[in-house]
């Protein structure tokens, strides 16, 4: 399968990491790009006035009981919880919120293996805040809070801005990232934006929700990720395993968590969650991940909105508890937008009903060569700046050394 890349071009492409294959969305029919006061289209240029409550209108109209027999995708950026908790302040007028897709083609392909795909990307930091020192003294003012009980965990993020070679194009970056399907994310994804030049690649391992439906029954589940181990050997995974299943800090995240997921699944329509499964081991490239399973069920009624406006954004990558931590991260991160990173995109294909997390993801603006990439990590009363940021550092290589 080849890919044109003119200006006027927009795709996503899905990997179906247990077919070992790919949906590829084409043909859009309708591309809106929505800041919290502005609604632009990208296939015509025209915009508009929008208001948050039209905003939501958009996803009261999606009912999960409906199939949508054409693609539809949302990228919400993290900015988007705005959205939901109509709190405008540090929101500027040029942050993103959303970027809505539909298409009007879906197909299932293979990646070419053309020598093209094998170009060797050269990534070099430009800017980047995370270096010990930054951390360290953001880590202690978040040390502060949690000494004074503001909250019990917060997820700490740093972006990071890398220049690329001028030749490289974006099949590159696909096809570097998903060469082996062992090292695709579960809900990776990414979407190629060709009149804003940018490509929104995700290698993420994390979903928000994924619904399932058995006649007229809808069940949602969510599996939050909690706690990170390097891996040492292949032949060493049981130990891994047991070594990450024995740690008060690592466990404590993750049960936290799982708890405030747990409620907020609750708050959709049916109080009755539950946690399925408490920690289940998870690989991704370089890293043991943990994470847990629950599920809740839902009215035939439910709309993408109420499931969006409990659970959006995920509380792995916030905190607990929630609302009051991401009034905290708006004074404790950098004044840069998180953006696409640790944002959500929501695919709606017939039976396909799911949302990522977008961690392991890049934001790469092909105008300006640059490629930005960011990481967290949950801090709670058991962390150690050093461990949290050596964590940081793993989970950056574990994507760009894909690249």
């Amino acid at each position: 399968m080849k890919f044109n890349y003119s200006k006027d071009d927009i795709w996503s492409l899905i990997p179906l990491k247990k077919e070992r294959s790919f949906i590829h969305f084409s043909k859009p029919s309708k591309v809106f790009v929505y800041t919290k006061k502005v609604k632009r289209s990208l296939l015509s240029g025209f915009e508009e006035c929008v208001s948050l409550s039209e905003i939501r209108d958009t996803f009261r109209k999606l009912s999960l009981k409906d199939s949508c027999e054409k693609p539809v995708l949302f990228h919400l950026f993290y900015e988007a919880h705005c959205i939901f908790d109509e709190n405008l302040d540090h929101i500027s007028e040029n942050d993103i919120l959303l970027i809505e897709l539909h298409f009007e083609k879906a197909i299932s392909i293979k990646l070419s293996q053309e020598d093209s795909f094998k170009k060797k990307i050269n990534l070099k930091r430009v800017k980047s805040d995370l270096t010990f020192k930054n951390y360290d003294k953001s880590f202690n003012k978040v040390y502060e809070h949690l000494l004074r009980g503001d909250c019990y965990q917060i997820n700490l993020t740093f972006p990071s801005l890398f220049s690329f070679n001028k030749e490289v194009e974006p099949h590159n970056f696909v096809k570097n990232l998903w060469k082996n399907s062992e090292a695709i994310g579960d809900y990776g994804h990414c979407t190629w934006l060709g009149p804003l030049n940018r490509l929104l690649l995700s290698n993420t391992p994390e979903c928000l929700f994924h619904l399932k439906k058995k006649g007229d029954d809808l069940n949602i589940y969510s599996m939050p990720i909690k706690g990170s181990l390097k891996i040492s050997k292949e032949k060493d995974k049981k130990k891994d395993w047991e070594k990450l299943q024995s740690s008060k800090k690592d466990q404590g995240e993750l049960f936290m968590i799982s708890d405030m997921l747990r409620n907020d699944l609750s708050k959709i329509n049916n109080p009755y969650s539950r946690v399925i499964k408490k920690k289940i081991p998870l690989w991704v490239p370089g890293i043991l991940h943990q994470y847990s399973l629950i599920e809740v069920s839902l009215e035939k009624s439910t709309s993408l909105f109420d499931v969006l406006n409990a659970v959006f954004p995920g509380g792995s990558i916030t905190g607990a508890p929630k609302k009051k931590v991401i009034g905290l991260l708006k004074k404790l991160e950098s004044p840069n937008p998180r953006g696409f990173y640790c944002g959500s995109t929501i695919l709606l294909h017939k039976s396909m009903i799911a949302a990522s997390i977008n961690i392991r993801s890049s934001d790469i603006c092909f105008e300006k060569k640059s490629l930005k990439y960011s990481t967290g990590s949950g801090i709670t009363l058991l962390s150690n700046s050093k461990e949290e940021f050596k964590e940081l550092e793993l989970k950056e290589s574990s994507v760009l050394g894909l690249f």
